[in-house]
Parts: structure tokens; sequence; C-alpha cells
């Protein structure tokens, strides 16, 4: 696991095998798969060097995780190219990775954390996870706007489906069904779900409202 991290230099990435099969790999080990995009080994060699940066310098600040659940809020109207030049910037990404939109940008900021988590990096400032807790949801009532998600997928009704982002066309085509799916699924990962303290099985509801839209439930 992870063992693509060790590498100092292009050739040693290359080393480990075609680029597509290494790009997956990397992709696959931290849960973002369909999330981001390298066009170029070079790209995906600098994406790795950032991931040692942020073991070091801590990268992952509660300012640009505020900005991320902000901007999660429909009340505020905002230009993703905009909001995206300026987080990837600050995560020193820019023009290094592709990614097309608001809720990838949440979940590779939620990925990055888990993976400082899984290679026991010790940081000074709060994490992800911990920076989630201490936030509350734009309407004020939840802590954060991860576990708003959560309560509605395991009370979901019809009346949360603008919240979550269910159309009619969810109901009659079965490839946007799954992408609503896999999204959802990503974001909910049980290792981040552990370290926000939430003990429902989100995969679980996200699945039965899926199978509800393709007609399996």
């Amino acid at each position: 696991m992870y063992s693509w991290i060790n590498v100092n230099s292009e050739d040693d990435l290359r080393k480990l095998g075609k680029f597509r099969e290494v790009k997956q790999q990397v992709l696959e080990e931290l849960n973002l798969v369909g999330i981001i995009g390298f066009s170029s080994i070079t790209k995906l060699y600098n994406f790795i060097n950032q991931l040692k940066v942020y073991q070091n310098d801590q990268y992952l600040t509660q300012e640009i995780l505020a900005y991320i659940t902000n901007y999660e809020n429909k009340s505020i109207k905002v230009n993703f190219d905009q909001v995206k030049k300026e987080i990837l910037g600050k995560l020193n990404l820019e023009n290094k990775i592709y990614i097309k939109n608001k809720s990838c940008l949440l979940i590779l900021l939620l990925q990055i954390q888990v993976f400082l988590d899984n290679t026991k990096v010790i940081n000074q400032t709060p994490t992800i996870s911990q920076t989630l807790v201490i936030q509350t949801s734009p309407d004020g009532y939840f802590i954060s706007e991860l576990h708003k998600l959560a309560y509605m997928f395991v009370n979901y009704t019809s009346k949360f489906d603008e919240d979550l982002g269910i159309t009619r066309l969810h109901y009659l085509d079965i490839d946007e069904a799954k992408a609503w799916r896999n999204k959802y699924i990503k974001l909910f990962h049980p290792d981040q779900m552990n370290s926000l303290g939430v003990n429902e099985d989100i995969s679980s509801a996200i699945t039965k409202i899926y199978k509800r839209m393709v007609g399996k439930s």
C-alpha cells in the first residue's frame, strides 16, 4: 500500500510499471478514481511529491476546508473555476491534476487527509477530519455539512432530493444514477466516517436510494 510514495524521480516511477497502470494504482489506493486525473507521468510524479510536502508542511488547513464547506452552500454563488484555481493554488496542485467539479474538490481534500492518517503523519494543525467536527453546516443546525448529508441519507424522504442533487433524470438514466451513487459512496468512505464519529452505515443508505432509482428496491 502506497509503495509509490517512496519514489524519488520520474525514472523510479516508471520502474513501477506503465503510466496507465501506475496511475490507476495511485488513484485506487487514494480512493480517487474518477475524482482527479493526470495527463502525464510528470504530473503524476509532481502530485506524489506534493503528498510528501503535505506530510511535512501541513498544507491542509482549516481555512481551505471552511472555504469548501461554504462553497457547498447553495446560497453562495461562486464561479467553480475561480474556486478551483484558489484552492489548488493553495495546495500547489494547479496545472498538475484534472478535477471537474466542487464535489470532487471536497473529496480530494478528504482523501488526502485519509492518506495522511493512514501513513501516520503527525500534524500540528487540525486535520481535515478534526476540522469537519468543529465546522458547522451553512444552516447552523449540524456539526458539519457532511453530518447534514449523512442525516438526510439515513432519514431519506423525497423532500431531501434537491439537497442531495437527485432529479428525475436519475430515475430515467442508469448511468446518471450510477454517477450519483459513486460520488457519494466516495464522499462517505468508511474511514472518513469513523473519524467523524458517524456510526450509521451511510453507504447502505446511499445504495438503497440508488436501487430505488434503477427499480431494484
